[in-house]
């Protein structure tokens, strides 16, 4: 890896999709803020994602040279679309299929070779990747751009739960959850941090919408789904991190609605047991793709290793 992955085409192409995003997030903010006025940090906080995802491209590219997970995963998404376009059929079967070494005899010279063919977790990063490779013209910097609003707009979703639930502590909301440097710099580029830091926003925001607003379900549930299944195929440990909590969530909400306080005595075991047998439920459904923490030894074992690491 070094300096040509980006080229003079990315320079010349990135101030033109950095305009086209600008104009469309102006338009966002001079609709919604009159009535919300949390959106004046808007576009600050998406043109804060986007600098954190070019400097990510800057130093990995001028300043590591060597490359970097970034660069393994564009090079991948890269290789993808050379195979869509050499041979579809085999693209659709590598692409929505599990890897295995069949799927890894599809790729040639004329392709190039998958870098993490045998890391199914680094693997989801390409395949998601691949349609954001195919709007940049596969060029890594435009990519990384690209990346940066998609990842911005799980962070904003977290952010509006937050502001929802407690209105008058919005500026500091805006600090915690929009501008703290490390996590625009690692949380907006081409990462596996950026996909999953967006479903995880993404993941709160619906389960907000479902089960403690209960508003209109049919976009929060689609939106919960799709974010549970980038976790678990990417990062499962934090669909595991947040379960629990969502569940205690969701539990207290409905206990602290019930104004008597002898019928909330009464009604907490019975809430309790509910929302512990949804947890249970749904990490019952999805253990087949949590690997280590599929089981509660697993994620024993795993908290051990990590306290001792640290």
């Amino acid at each position: 890896m070094n300096s040509s992955v980006i080229t003079y085409f990315d320079w010349l192409l990135a101030p033109f999709y950095i305009l086209v995003i600008y104009f469309i997030a102006v338009r966002i903010k001079n609709r919604e803020i009159a009535a919300n006025p949390i959106y004046k940090y808007f576009l600050w906080a998406l043109f804060a994602k986007i600098f954190g995802a070019i400097a990510l491209c800057l130093i990995y590219v001028y300043y590591y040279k060597e490359g970097g997970d970034t660069l393994s995963y564009h090079v991948d998404s890269s290789t993808l679309l050379k195979l869509l376009f050499y041979s579809p059929s085999a693209f659709f079967r590598v692409w929505l299929l599990p890897l295995s070494t069949e799927t890894s005899l599809y790729f040639r010279n004329e392709t190039g070779f998958l870098i993490f063919w045998n890391d199914s977790n680094a693997f989801m990063v390409d395949r998601l990747l691949l349609p954001i490779n195919l709007l940049s013209f596969n060029s890594y910097l435009v990519s990384s751009i690209l990346m940066a609003v998609v990842s911005f707009t799980g962070v904003w979703k977290l952010y509006q739960v937050f502001c929802d639930a407690n209105p008058l502590l919005y500026k500091y909301f805006s600090v915690s959850v929009l501008f703290v440097p490390s996590v625009i710099f690692w949380g907006s580029g081409i990462l596996k941090d950026s996909f999953t830091l967006a479903a995880a926003g993404w993941y709160t925001y619906a389960f907000y919408k479902i089960f403690i607003k209960r508003d209109r379900i049919i976009f929060p549930a689609t939106a919960l789904v799709i974010s549970i299944f980038i976790l678990i195929t990417i990062k499962p440990y934090i669909f595991v991190g947040l379960l629990p909590g969502s569940m205690l969530w969701m539990i207290w909400n409905r206990l602290s609605s019930i104004k008597n306080l002898t019928v909330r005595i009464f009604a907490a075991p019975v809430i309790a047991a509910v929302g512990i047998a949804i947890g249970v439920g749904i990490w019952m459904l999805t253990s087949s793709n949590l690997g280590r923490y599929s089981t509660m030894d697993g994620i024993i074992e795993k908290a051990q290793i990590s306290s001792l690491d640290l």
